[in-house]
């Protein structure tokens, strides 16, 4: 089936193709409405060592603390990032309100605690932004607590950047185009299936008077007989017969046999079979009379001859 059979045949079944279409753009809004937006946040967490201080005598007082190593706080960063991606962190979010659907990632070489925030709204973003800062501020301070670090000594947190909250259509166009080509290929499905069950019943119908012999009621297989397939009773008309052989080796015409008349008969006891062979008619120069004369013992008198008279 080529291109333009098929949309010969969507326009033709127009009450098949119309109906599915309005179905699967109203099924696409339908479901695209249920989809809610989304808001995107992306932003960073600083941390920074602690400001230096200096003696009297102008030399720098020393930090004194653990998370600060050679001047840098990659093991403070470490910290932060394993206890803000933890699920039970991620639980208290949800459960105070924030979004727990954010990805984390670090920067060593900038000391910087990178975050992509997915959020419901846009209030709920800043907010979940705004958590994260203060709850690396808290687990760092905690640790530094715990370890006796001097207040003057503590990393320092502050916001890197944070960016204003994009809308994400939540795949909403991808949704409704997705359904209405479903639709568009059922639609053109439906209509070439009805046209092809149509065609099918409008080939049948037609084709039906022609139908061979052996497939009406009351069909009898014709017999094997000297001059080939004899019906064997009834004046049903005889199967069709193949004819001379056609060029390059092929069957030649389908050739139907008349029908033959019920009374007819040849002498071979069928009643059925092909005419007879036509008996060969006498010779004009023999005859019954000349026979008995052959056979009879005495010949007969040939007769006198006539007398001739003076009036002859």
């Amino acid at each position: 089936m080529d291109l333009w059979t098929t949309i010969f045949a969507i326009f033709r079944r127009w009450y098949i193709t119309v109906p599915v279409l309005i179905v699967a753009v109203v099924a696409s809004f339908g479901i695209a409405s249920g989809i809610k937006p989304s808001y995107e946040l992306e932003g960073g967490i600083w941390l920074t060592t602690p400001t230096p201080r200096f003696f009297d005598d102008g030399t720098q007082v020393p930090v004194q603390n653990p998370l600060i190593v050679n001047g840098n706080v990659n093991s403070g960063l470490q910290i932060a990032f394993g206890h803000l991606g933890t699920a039970a962190t991620r639980e208290q979010f949800e459960e105070t309100g924030y979004s727990p659907e954010y990805e984390l990632t670090t920067n060593r070489d900038a000391a910087i605690l990178q975050y992509v925030i997915t959020a419901e709204t846009e209030e709920q973003a800043n907010e979940t932004a705004s958590a994260l800062l203060d709850e690396t501020t808290s687990v760092l301070q905690e640790r530094q607590v715990a370890a006796n670090v001097d207040p003057l000594d503590y990393i320092g947190v502050s916001q890197a950047f944070n960016s204003t909250p994009d809308v994400i259509d939540g795949g909403r166009i991808r949704t409704q185009a997705t359904i209405i080509i479903l639709g568009i290929v059922a639609a053109a499905a439906g209509a070439l299936l009805v046209d092809g069950v149509a065609a099918r019943r409008k080939g049948l119908a037609h084709n039906e008077p022609t139908m061979p012999a052996a497939y009406h009621p009351g069909y009898q297989m014709p017999m094997p007989g000297p001059y080939g397939y004899q019906q064997p009773m009834g004046n049903q008309p005889m199967p069709p017969q193949m004819g001379p052989m056609g060029p390059m080796g092929q069957p030649g015409a389908m050739v139907p046999q008349q029908p033959v008349d019920p009374g007819y008969t040849n002498g071979n006891g069928n009643g059925h079979s092909a005419p007879a062979r036509p008996e060969p008619e006498p010779d004009d120069a023999y005859d019954d009379h000349s026979l008995d004369a052959l056979l009879d013992d005495e010949p007969e008198p040939a007769p006198a001859p006539a007398r001739r008279t003076n009036g002859a």
